[in-house]
């Protein structure tokens, strides 16, 4: 199958969109092109992919046969489930979506977020990136990389990262915070603290979880996070999860205190993510449904601008 796979790199290149086009350059697919938006000139393919990248700005779609990978739907609903209608098959990162998606007459299917092996190193494998050693010990009790908010916007639901954080750094002050870094550079932080802190902006199960097991650290997150039991994960020997704050202070001393079964968890989890959640596994069961020619969202739009 040609594939051509779409996004503008000038305007987000952490995103979920470079994990994908990384996993398909890594699968060899023949044909594969990856275009920017608007594409211009597109040679013929088999299937023309979008990933959702987090902006809501964008006012263009690629041409038909297509697929939609859409992130945060959480975040952003109708803009998502507007852009869903213009696709032949439509995935959702999120599980809630797809009933939301169904509601609105939209066909979708739960694609969870993932690791990166490539992109998400461990401790062996920064020592192979940044050519070193004896840099990566365990010196900090916590670490946590990622965006600060005060939750979602008219959500009552959603959780106050920057409340948590700041209480959890009062309680643990040998820790690690940091904005902005991604790849190689996320995973030092990770691996240089014993705890890895997470925490999704709602119920979402966000792309942290499946980092933060890929570094190879024992990950203390949010249990409400939706589709992390179906997906065969397990509370306890995979993470930490916890419901309030004062679970998650409960959890990060107990894994202070037991090195042998903190470090059991952090490979535990390693292990699970790497032997079944990486972005290569997503592709190939989204290829399986295209490949099938079921599960199709019917809906047609007048034209390719939504």
């Amino acid at each position: 199958m040609r594939i051509a796979n779409f996004y503008n790199s000038d305007l987000r290149n952490t995103g979920t969109a470079r994990r994908v086009t990384e996993a398909m350059k890594r699968m060899e697919m023949p044909g594969f092109v990856r275009y920017s938006r608007p594409a211009g000139e597109i040679g013929k393919h088999d299937l023309h992919v979008f990933v959702d990248d987090g902006r809501d700005d964008i006012e263009w779609m690629p041409p038909r046969p297509n697929a939609g990978w859409f992130i945060d739907t959480h975040l952003g609903f109708e803009r998502r489930v507007k852009w869903a209608k213009g696709f032949d098959w439509v995935f959702v990162a999120q599980r809630e979506a797809v009933e939301q998606f169904a509601a609105e007459g939209v066909v979708a299917h739960w694609l969870p977020l993932a690791c990166s092996p490539y992109l998400d190193p461990c401790y062996e494998e920064l020592l192979k990136v940044m050519g070193r050693e004896g840099n990566l010990v365990r010196e900090y009790d916590c670490a946590f990389v990622g965006f600060m908010n005060e939750g979602a916007p008219g959500n009552p639901d959603s959780h106050n990262r920057v409340e948590f954080l700041d209480r959890m750094f009062q309680e643990f002050p040998n820790s690690w915070l940091a904005t902005s870094r991604f790849f190689e550079q996320a995973a030092i932080r990770y691996v240089k603290a014993r705890v890895g802190l997470n925490i999704s902006i709602r119920h979402d199960l966000n792309m942290r979880f499946f980092e933060a097991l890929s570094y190879g650290v024992c990950q203390v997150c949010n249990r409400d996070m939706e589709g992390w039991e179906e997906l065969g994960f397990v509370d306890g020997e995979d993470f930490l999860g916890f419901d309030t704050t004062e679970e998650a202070i409960e959890q990060v001393r107990w894994a202070l205190e037991h090195r042998e079964e903190r470090e059991a968890i952090a490979q535990r989890g390693w292990e699970k993510v790497r032997n079944g959640h990486t972005y290569e596994d997503r592709i190939k069961a989204a290829l399986s449904i295209v490949e099938s020619g079921q599960g199709m969202n019917l809906i047609e739009v007048d034209n390719a601008t939504v």
